[in-house]
């Protein structure tokens, strides 16, 4: 089962404007570790990834156009298409 994990913020939450330390490092927490349990329990992991950020995640990784939140959003939209399920993690 292909299934897209996907972190407002290092998903593309902060394209077009400087990448925030706190806001990335507690995202990239939860994206890594969400990531990596998936690919454990034997699913193949999909994720939307800033094309600014380097983050070593397992399974397939499409970087995210850092231009435009909007441009983000359609890779997004485009991603779900592609997947048998959505694992979404969002701002309060």
């Amino acid at each position: 089962m292909r299934i897209l994990v996907h972190e407002h913020f290092c998903g593309g939450g902060l394209a077009g404007v400087a990448c925030d330390g706190d806001l990335l490092a507690a995202g990239g927490g939860m994206l890594e570790s969400l990531v990596a349990d998936i690919a454990a329990a034997g699913e193949e992991p999909v994720a939307l990834l800033d094309e600014r950020l380097a983050l070593e995640l397992p399974g397939t990784v499409v970087a995210a156009d850092a231009t435009s939140t909007r441009a983000a959003a359609e890779q997004f939209d485009r991603m779900l298409r592609d997947v048998d399920a959505a694992l979404v993690v969002a701002p309060e």
